[in-house]
């Protein structure tokens, strides 16, 4: 998927940039998705309870959510480099708090609420800072893509999100291209149709199977309606709705 998405986009993007925020992308993932795995065994070893760990969890990501927006318009008054570098460095910073406060707890160095403190001030820092990458990449994206081409980049940067494991990046994304290719290219447009397939994908991966269904169901409606018979969008359509009522 990171060739594919790679391919979409070189003609209009430099391809060692795109490369740069896809690894950047990836390595935001692995990080997270191995500390989400081993915190909760790591806090029950340290006598910290599980609903710490979680608000642990939540306060980064409410945190999140609540700075991105800044973030956004720091990209545009101070450039989408440094605010990629803010949201790195945000990330490399909370893990290297994360991983010596757990050693440090391992170690029998500090109080367990010792431990659970430091370690909400190393998820607090990347809620706070790590949130900068995520607007200064799009923007990034958007700003070095020609019009006609922005929504076909956008969802190609949707797919290096999704290969990288950030669903929710992806989702928000994806959600934006199928309403600007709805709105550019129409409803009934080719690639309308299949970046709404993507979009119920996403949909799935993160949970929401109903909002997948509906989706994958309206999409098979419009492509019977307007693609050829047998086309292979229909069919892939099709078999998606099919796996997942099967799931």
């Amino acid at each position: 998927m990171a060739t594919a998405a790679a391919s979409a986009v070189q003609s209009t993007l430099p391809k060692r940039a795109f490369a740069i925020i896809f690894c950047s992308s990836v390595a935001t993932a692995i990080g997270n998705t191995g500390l989400i795995s081993v915190l909760p065994l790591i806090g029950r070893s340290l006598k910290i309870p599980d609903e710490m760990v979680v608000a642990i969890f939540s306060l980064s990501a409410i945190l999140w959510a609540c700075s991105s927006p800044f973030w956004a318009k720091a990209s545009d008054r101070y450039g989408r480099k440094p605010l990629m570098m803010v949201g790195l460095t945000g990330f490399m910073i909370s893990m290297t708090v994360c991983g010596a406060v757990v050693s440090a707890g391992l170690r029998q160095m500090a109080a367990p609420m010792v431990i659970f403190g430091l370690l909400l001030l190393g998820r607090s820092l990347f809620g706070l800072f790590g949130a900068a990458s995520n607007p200064a990449n799009q923007a990034y994206v958007a700003d070095h893509t020609p019009r006609e081409q922005r929504t076909q980049a956008m969802a190609s940067l949707a797919g290096a999100y999704r290969a990288a494991g950030r669903v929710p990046a992806a989702m928000q994304l994806s959600q934006q291209c199928c309403a600007n290719s709805e709105r550019i290219l129409g409803p009934d447009h080719a690639d309308t149709l299949t970046r709404q397939a993507n979009l119920a994908a996403l949909y799935y991966t993160a949970g929401r199977v109903g909002d997948a269904v509906t989706l994958l169901r309206e999409t098979v409606l419009r492509c019977e309606r307007v693609l050829p018979a047998g086309d292979p969008l229909t069919r892939a359509v099709q078999e998606s709705l099919m796996n997942i009522g099967e799931a």
